[in-house]
């Protein structure tokens, strides 16, 4: 049975309990669970972020973006996203934008419609790849 570990006020925990449960997918809840950079939890999740569901096996996903996709692809039978690939990426294409713009400190200028990488800090880029070469599973 999937385990999702978090905790409630979390947006992105709440997030991937919303799909858990319109998917009806049976779970099992850790709500005690906090973003943490000690080892214990780095064992866990690989950037020390909520939420992560723990799979069969001792297998691990970290991050609500991922999770959602993989409960997507492994649960196909009540599918919350369109079946049409091409409306389905669209929509996640919006909101990756608006994710990465928020983390390098644009997301106004995305709501302007004028965001372009050249526009965003080297800094800001680095950080965000430096999190990204940390992965966002463990096996």
């Amino acid at each position: 049975m999937l385990k999702l570990c978090g905790f409630h006020i979390s947006n992105y925990h709440n997030k991937v309990r919303i799909a858990l449960l319109e998917k009806g997918i049976a779970f099992e809840e850790d709500a005690s669970c906090k973003p943490s950079q000690n080892e214990d939890w780095l064992a866990r999740s690989p950037m020390g972020k909520v939420p992560i569901i723990e799979l069969d096996g001792g297998r691990r996903l970290a991050e609500s973006e991922v999770i959602c996709e993989y409960l997507e692809e492994a649960y196909p039978q009540k599918p919350l996203l369109p079946r049409d690939p091409l409306r389905a990426r669209q929509g996640a294409r919006a909101g990756h934008l608006h994710r990465a713009a928020r983390r390098a400190g644009r997301a106004p200028a995305l709501r302007r419609g004028v965001l372009r990488r050249d526009r965003v800090r080297p800094k800001s880029m680095q950080s965000v790849e430096k999190d990204l070469a940390k992965g966002i599973a463990r096996a």
